[in-house]
Formats: C-alpha cells, structure tokens, sequence
C-alpha cells in the first residue's frame, strides 16, 4: 500500500526532514505505542478483575473496562511518545477518554500504514461516536431526557419550604432544574416524600423530568466549644485547635475543640481544616501536644465566626469514621421509596460503597 504522504519533501519555507528521519520516527513511535498498548491492557484487565465482583450492574462494564484503560494510560509517562506523534501530525492522545483501547488501536494502525505493514485494522467506523452515545444514554437513565437539549443537567438543593410551596417547586423546573437535591440531614421523611412528589407532578406537567437525588447525611464532625464565638476571623488570623470536647480559656486569641476526637492526632503541619461548609479554611502551622496552631487561609470580605454546632471537615487526615451512621441506616428505610438516586456524604473507600449497595439490596 502506497503512504498518501511523501516523506522527505521541502516544505514553502525551508527544508523537511530526510525520509530516514521519519521513518525512524515512525519506527519508535510505532514501537513506543505497542510497549504503551501492552502495559495498558495488562493493568486495565487486573483493574476490572479487581473491580468485577462488585459491579452491580451488568451495563456499566464497558464503562469500567474504559475508566480502567484510562487509569492505566495516565500512569504511564507518555510525554515522548506524544511528542513523536505529534511531529508526524497524528493524535498525541490527548483526548481520548471516551474510548481509551480503540484510541490506542487507531494510532498503531495508522504508524504500521506509515510503515507499509498495515497488520493492525482500524476500529469500527464510527467508533470515535459512541463515547458521546454512551455518556448520552447514561446521563438520560440518570438524570432523564432534557426536552431543550443540553449537554448539562442542573441539580438544585430543595428548602425545606420547597415541599409546601409548589409554585416555588414550579419556578426552579421551569428555569431549568433537572434534577432535586434533598439534604437527609434536615427534615423528615414526610417532609421529603412531599418534596419529590410535588417535584414529580410539576414537572410532568410540563412535560419535563425531574429526578429526586437524596444524599444521606453521613457522619458530620461539628464545633464542640469555642471560646469567643463573636469574634470575627480574617485572613492571616491564627486560631487554635485543643484536643477533647471542651476548651479552655486562650488569651492569645480564638481556641475551639470538636466532635471529632480522633482527628486531633492525625492533623500535620499543612493540613486543611475547613468550618461551616467551607465558610472558613484553615490551615495547620504547628502542632504540640496541647494544641494546633491554625492559620486562616480562606475567609469571605466580612470575616467569619467559629461557633458551636457548626461542621467541621479535615480532608488531608484519615479519620476512621462508619460511611453510615445509624441514622443514615434509618433514613434508607425512606429513602429507598423516593428517591431516584442516593448519595452517599462520606466516602472513604470502595468498600463504604459496597456497603450502601448491600443495605439497599436488604430493602
């Protein structure tokens, strides 16, 4: 088969590469995408051998294979192999997350054509597609058909007073909402019930879909003491961290402890700690046995307080906390019969996951 480009030719404005220079680039890029093609096929198929236990769902196993292609791919260092692809015009794989092993497949097709082997085919015409089919449907099983089109869906987290005000209900689908957030750590589940089906039946009579995404509280550490709860911390204030559940007088400044008591020995300098949903960020400075120094990284223009009862979230340290408190189980026992899509607040690890898909299954 005869190349349909002609190595070697002189370009407008200089000369081109030799025909041995591209053709041993095509050597090492052709050699470099088969070494790459191997190492990922070997992972992904221990990654879904890993994973296919608990997939719980038939359909999602062409998804998985390609999220495991795709872990596998960016584990590998492929900055050379992109720059040799790049220099003959072809794909640097840069966009190739919708279909990771067809991806692969088309470049080292194309490098053995250049190389007059032609020993690899092409994927199916039309194969670089079906990643936008596949995330269509999905998102269309998930979040249901949009009639206006869009690629997006929009989620908006319901007030308590949503339930009992339909036109309220009537002006967030009408403006665009897809999809209804309840916050199971408010409320009750008669509170909820008549929130998802005020949702459901405005949105049938606009000829919409609208599904019910309850997200269970989980277990959220909070604000045990604090000594001055009026002050306003600044950026650049310093604040500070005791252990146990009550503090003790700081004349140096704003002190406070927390629910959570195990977080107090896992907490490093640089560690983040975040206060009434984000509101305030700290970060730690120092740490001593009888207290953590903590300085304020991320405050709005007004300033912000540290009270009693608000939540507090450590991100950089490994707290050994159940993904499902017992109140999360007791709500399931509703929220199985409204919801459409569960979320799940605190998730540590696969099994926490595991976990909520057994408890469903018992309900």
């Amino acid at each position: 088969m005869r190349n349909s480009i002609e190595l070697g030719q002189t370009g407008a404005k200089g000369r081109g590469s030799s025909r041995t220079d591209v053709e041993d680039t095509i050597s090492e890029a052709l050699e470099r995408v088969l070494k790459v093609s191997r190492a990922v096929e070997t992972e992904s198929d221990l990654l879904m051998q890993a994973w296919k236990p608990v997939i719980a769902r038939e359909g999602f196993l062409p998804g998985a294979r390609n999220l495991a292609g795709y872990l596998a791919l960016r584990r590998q260092d492929n900055s050379e192999l992109q720059g040799l692809l790049s220099e003959l015009g072809l794909s640097s794989m840069g966009r190739s997350e919708a279909r990771v092993h067809d991806s692969l497949r088309a470049v080292r097709a194309t490098l053995s054509t250049l190389e007059n082997k032609a020993d690899v085919s092409y994927p199916e015409k039309g194969w670089t597609g079906r990643g936008g089919d596949f995330l269509r449907t999905n998102t269309e099983q998930i979040f249901g058909r949009d009639p206006t089109g869009p690629r997006t869906r929009i989620m908006v987290t319901l007030p308590t007073e949503a339930a009992d005000d339909p036109e309220l209900m009537r002006q967030m689908i009408e403006s665009g909402a897809d999809c209804m957030r309840i916050n199971c750590a408010h409320d009750d589940a008669q509170i909820w019930a008549r929130a998802a089906a005020s949702a459901r039946k405005i949105a049938r009579r606009l000829d919409r879909e609208c599904r019910i995404l309850m997200d269970l509280g989980g277990p959220k550490f909070r604000i045990a003491a604090v000594t001055d709860s009026e002050q306003k911390i600044r950026i650049g204030d310093v604040v500070r961290l005791v252990p146990g559940n009550k503090t003790l007088p700081d004349a140096s400044g704003v002190a406070f402890s927390t629910s959570a008591s195990e977080a107090y020995g896992k907490l490093a300098e640089g560690h983040r700690v975040w206060i009434n949903d984000g509101k305030l960020g700290l970060e730690v400075e120092h740490v001593s046995a009888k207290r953590i120094k903590l300085r304020a990284t991320h405050v709005g223009p007004k300033g912000a307080r540290i009270r009693v009862g608000k939540g507090v979230n450590f991100p950089d340290a490994e707290l050994v906390a159940p993904a499902l408190t017992e109140k999360d189980l007791r709500d399931l026992d509703d929220v199985i019969k409204i919801a459409d899509i569960i979320g799940l607040s605190f998730v540590q690890r696969p099994s926490d996951v595991v976990w909520l898909q057994q408890e469903m299954r018992k309900r």
